[in-house]
């Protein structure tokens, strides 16, 4: 069973009325500002109402034509002449964002930068829930699909918010940092790892690559987790419900990738050694603290007891069977990672639309 993180899509926008804001020249640019008013309200509507496969359509037909506004938007050399446009987002990856009796509480600028930043991380958050969905009919879709994520918030930190950060005030939505776009990024090549190590084990692979691929997830995940320390150390709010997700998620794949190494170091006798990594596995664990989140928390429970049921019957064959006693001797043993996913990269279809503007 994966454990899933969903709250990267749990996203709230205001209303944009784009050609209230900005003022046409000519006919072609009203219809234009009038398309990019109505995707956008359909993405407003359809955040946590609709299916993921709808709001992406309603965001792939978005972008393109916001990304072209804000391009041109940022050629202009006067800033007085730009027009003062409000935008609002929530966010959901921010620590204290939630407001008491107020919900969430929403960020306000006027710079297109924004609005193209965060339209651009809830693209990657629902592409993320689109691959949750295909995990229970088809693992090949899942995986693409969770790569397709990780490429999108690659080009989010390097292609968007890199050259926007001078234009961004401080106080902004974690969203819009590039670390968090990285930390969104190895989280979704986790997945999809994670997606690749179901499938091996459904195909009945040897327990020796499983243990690889469950540790290349584990290890995909400590890159998030370093990056989330250094942002916290740089003053970044992340989310805690966040932080304990890849800790938690981190922990359980090590536990996965050490059981397998034992099964097989059993299957070619070598017992002891077994034992002796599956009892280290669940010391390691049983020190981690609990996970916030209790469905997490359940999975990792019933993970350990299986463990623990599997221990017994190893130290059952190891003791009586063969007659020996375990030792530490064999916990010098070092698990080694396979990653075999990478991210595919979001090249976005970019118009070649010119808006004409009233000065």
């Amino acid at each position: 069973m994966l454990l899933s993180f969903r709250d990267a899509a749990h996203l709230r926008t205001k209303k944009i009325i784009f050609e209230e804001v900005f003022r046409a020249y000519d006919a072609s640019t009203l219809e234009q500002l009038r398309d990019l008013s109505s995707w956008r309200r359909s993405i407003e509507t359809s955040i946590n109402s609709f299916t993921s496969k709808e709001i992406l359509q309603k965001l792939e037909q978005y972008l393109p034509l916001l990304q072209s506004l804000t391009e041109q938007m940022r050629k202009v050399e006067n800033s007085s002449l730009l027009p003062d446009v409000k935008i609002q987002w929530t966010s959901s990856l921010s620590s204290g964002s939630c407001i008491k009796n107020r919900g969430r509480e929403f960020f306000s600028f006027s710079n297109l930068a924004f609005e193209l930043g965060m339209s651009i991380f809830l693209y990657g958050a629902i592409l993320r829930e689109r691959a949750f969905e295909a995990l229970s009919y088809d693992l090949t879709e899942a995986a693409t699909m969770f790569r397709k994520a990780s490429g999108v918030y690659e080009y989010l930190a390097t292609g968007v918010l890199a050259s926007a950060q001078s234009s961004l005030p401080k106080e902004r939505p974690v969203e819009l940092n590039p670390n968090l776009s990285y930390i969104m990024s190895r989280l979704c090549l986790a997945d999809a790892q994670a997606t690749t190590a179901k499938r091996a084990e459904e195909k009945k692979v040897s327990a020796l690559l499983l243990s690889k691929l469950h540790y290349g997830v584990a290890q995909l995940l400590g890159e998030a987790n370093s990056a989330i320390e250094s942002s916290l150390r740089e003053g970044v709010k992340i989310s805690s419900r966040l932080q304990d997700f890849v800790s938690t998620c981190r922990a359980l794949h090590e536990l996965r990738s050490q059981v397998h190494l034992a099964e097989e170091l059993r299957s070619t006798e070598q017992v002891g050694s077994a034992v002796s990594i599956v009892c280290n596995a669940m010391s390691k664990i049983k020190k981690l603290k609990s996970a916030k989140n209790k469905s997490h928390q359940l999975v990792l429970n019933k993970e350990m007891q299986q463990v623990a049921e599997k221990l017994k019957r190893m130290q059952h064959e190891h003791e009586f069977l063969w007659n020996r006693k375990t030792n530490g001797a064999h916990l010098l043993l070092v698990l080694e990672e396979k990653i075999i996913v990478s991210a595919i990269p979001f090249e976005p279809h970019k118009l070649a639309k010119v808006f004409m503007f009233q000065i």
